[in-house]
C-alpha cells in the first residue's frame, strides 16, 4: 500500500526544505499549499509577501476547502495509490480531508517543530536575501488566523513529530521509517498528544 505524507508546521520550521529534499531523495512526487498559493498570487498580479499569502490561503478555505485541497493535488497530477509528499498542512480540516481523499493510501500527519528564536532567526535571514527589511513581518504572520491551528491544534492530532534542528539527513531518515511503518526502529515516539487523547477525542479546551 503506497503512502503519502503530510508535513505541517509554523513559519520557518523548516518544513518545505524537508519536503523537497525527501520528495527527492525517495523519488515521490511533492506538492504545497504554499507554492499553490504562489501561483495563484503571480496569476493575479499580486505581491507574493506573507500577508497576501496568508489571505490568499484563508480565503480559499473558508470558500472552497475541497477544491483548493484538489487543485493542490494537482500540481503533482496525483492519482489514487500513489505515494505522495504534501508540504503546509495548516488546518484540521484539510487534514482530514486529504486523509479522506488519499484513501486506501496510508497516510500521516508530520509536525516538524523549532523554536521560536531559531524560526525568527530563519525568517529574518531569508527576507535580507530577498532585499525585505520589515521588522514586523515576524510578529504579523504569526498572529494570522492561518496560522492558528498550527499552534492550537495540529500538535494534538499530528502522528508524528519532528525536531526541525535535526540535520536534513536524519530527518529524511526518520520520514523514511514512518512511511515504511518502522517509526520505532528510528526512534520515533508516536505523538504523546495522539496517545493520550485519541484521534477520534475531544481535544482540551483552548481556554
Amino acid at each position: 500500500m503506497s503512502t503519502v505524507l503530510a508535513l505541517a508546521g509554523k513559519i520557518a520550521s523548516g518544513k518545505s526544505t524537508l519536503a523537497v529534499n525527501f520528495a527527492d531523495a525517495v523519488g515521490w512526487p511533492h506538492v504545497s499549499f504554499g507554492d499553490y498559493v504562489r501561483g495563484v498570487a503571480r496569476e493575479r498580479g499580486l505581491q507574493e509577501t506573507g500577508d497576501v499569502l496568508q489571505e490568499i490561503g484563508d480565503k480559499f478555505i473558508r470558500e472552497d476547502l475541497e477544491g483548493f485541497c484538489r487543485s493542490v493535488l494537482a500540481q503533482a497530477k496525483w492519482k489514487e495509490g500513489q505515494p505522495l509528499v504534501i508540504e503546509g498542512v495548516r488546518h484540521a480540516e484539510v487534514n482530514n480531508l486529504l486523509r479522506r481523499m488519499v484513501a486506501p493510501s496510508k497516510y500521516f500527519l508530520v509536525l516538524v517543530s523549532v523554536d521560536d528564536q531559531t524560526r525568527k532567526a530563519r525568517l529574518q535571514a531569508r527576507l535580507r536575501q530577498e532585499g525585505i527589511d520589515d521588522r514586523d513581518v515576524f510578529g504579523r504572520v504569526e498572529t494570522h488566523p492561518t496560522e492558528e491551528q498550527v499552534k492550537t491544534v495540529l500538535p494534538y492530532i499530528a502522528d508524528y513529530k519532528l525536531d526541525g534542528t535535526d540535520p536534513i539527513p536524519v530527518l529524511i531518515n526518520k520520514l523514511k521509517a514512518i512511511s515504511s511503518d518502522e517509526p520505532h526502529e528510528a526512534n520515533i515516539p508516536t505523538n504523546e498528544a495522539n496517545v493520550l487523547y485519541g484521534r477520534h477525542t475531544k481535544m482540551p479546551s483552548r481556554a
